[in-house]
């Protein structure tokens, strides 16, 4: 019955505890670019989860360029969307689907016209 209640009216008020906190570091392909970036997942266990991506140029330089995408463990995540001097994907669930749930040791690439731009892999959030 307590468990049926804390459904209803949630344990505490606040955000269920997080089942999954992983991220990447993103490093550039080409040791030329100034490209970085992360990508974040996390879940909860009221099933909820949040993905984001950002690929950022270098300070004062111009931005990514148009066209990225990001793609987990060899499947396409998504575009991401120019915004200033950063390109960035948010997926939530309730507004969005995510086609592969990234665990730790998936791998996250950065596409954009010519190939992978960027890589890394997911590691637990310290």
């Amino acid at each position: 019955m307590l468990n049926w209640l804390k459904s209803l009216f949630g344990s505490g008020g606040g955000r269920p505890a997080k089942t999954v906190d992983i991220e990447a570091h993103l490093s550039a392909v080409d040791p030329a670019s100034p490209l970085h970036g992360d990508a974040e997942f996390e879940a909860w266990e009221d099933g909820g989860w949040s993905f984001e991506a950002e690929v950022e140029g270098p300070d004062h330089g111009p931005p990514p360029p148009a066209g990225l995408t990001v793609v987990i463990d060899g499947k396409l995540v998504g575009p991401l969307t120019l915004r200033g001097d950063e390109a960035e994907l948010k997926l939530r669930s309730g507004q969005g689907v995510i086609p592969v749930v990234p665990a730790v040791g998936s791998t996250v690439e950065i596409h954009g016209p010519t190939g992978v731009l960027l890589t890394g892999t997911f590691q637990q959030d310290r």
